[in-house]
């Protein structure tokens, strides 16, 4: 035998509220909707290493082109971001090396970083793959 189920009609106004609500939760939760940070640009000297990994990189158009894994302090020259580009959480497809004196610092009223660079998405794709030793 079959049953067949029906919902009562008076759910049908609480359904929109309650993705409403959820819409908010998110929204909340990850910062969206509540409107664009402010940024400024910040100088590196003091900036710790710690403080800039996880920071994303953006283009100069704006888009994200990746996220900051590694700062790279290295003697007799210059320092260097390794980038992660793709991938799902911890795990980039693929990472490339930027100098440091190219990218441009900026800090939220937050206290939120992000590393802004003047190279296109296509420059940074032409870039060598970098490995770890």
């Amino acid at each position: 035998m079959r049953h067949l189920l029906i919902l009562p009609l008076m759910l049908a106004p609480v359904l929109p509220a309650h993705a409403q609500d959820a819409d908010t939760a998110i929204e909340e939760t990850f910062g969206l909707g509540t409107g664009p940070e402010e940024f400024s640009e910040i100088e590196i000297e003091g900036l710790t290493a710690e403080r800039l990994v996880d920071a994303p990189l953006m283009g100069a158009d704006g888009a994200r082109i990746g996220t900051v894994e590694h700062v790279l302090l290295i003697e007799d020259d210059s320092d260097k971001l390794v980038v992660g580009m793709g991938g799902y959480g911890d795990e980039s497809t693929r990472k490339v090396l930027l100098e440091l004196g190219d990218v441009q610092i900026e800090e939220s009223d937050d206290g939120d970083l992000r590393a802004i660079t003047a190279l296109t998405r296509p420059q940074i794709d032409a870039l060598a793959d970098y490995e770890s030793a």
